[in-house]
């Protein structure tokens, strides 16, 4: 059988020459490792070993733990926090950004705290640097440069979009 490798690759179960099928197990067998599990020890007799090119079960990365967005509650006392030390804030910041220290002070004590928000799609506390913000703009998007990931999610929600409006 020598199906034509043009028309094969757009079939969902594509039918492979014999040679292509040895190369793509052999390419398989260099990239893929095995995971070993524990439990798989008993099942060894004795003088046997792990087979090579295997990964235990210990080797694998463990799911770091998920840090939760800070609540309104929470991000409103760091932000009185900041203002009331405002002095000291601005000096690092300042320095950091090459900016006069004067000027970031002027710009902390205008922070207002009733403009934190809690964002509509992932539920973490912001400041609404625009009266009309729904959604963050705390994580940064892959896709667009103006806009943030919680911004594009909230564009494909037009429920979220029509909904809020400031009184």
């Amino acid at each position: 059988m020598r199906p034509l490798t043009s028309t094969e690759k757009a079939e969902e179960y594509p039918v492979w020459s014999q040679e292509m099928e040895v190369a793509r197990t052999k390419r398989r067998k260099e990239n893929e490792r095995h995971i070993y599990f524990q439990g798989w020890e008993d099942g060894l007799t004795e003088g046997k070993q792990i087979p090579r090119f295997v990964v235990t079960e210990d080797q694998i990365k463990q799911e770091e733990p998920r840090i939760d967005p800070p609540t309104v509650k929470e991000f409103r006392s760091s932000l009185r926090h900041v203002k009331m030390y405002a002095g000291h804030y601005a000096a690092d910041w300042a320095e950091e950004r090459g900016l006069k220290p004067l000027k970031v002070v002027g710009k902390i004590k205008r922070l207002d705290l009733a403009r934190v928000r809690e964002c509509d799609v992932c539920g973490g506390a912001f400041y609404a640097h625009d009266l009309r913000m729904i959604s963050c703009d705390c994580q940064p998007a892959s896709t667009s440069k103006n806009l943030s990931q919680c911004q594009l999610d909230a564009k494909k929600m037009p429920d979220l979009r029509t909904e809020k409006t400031i009184s």
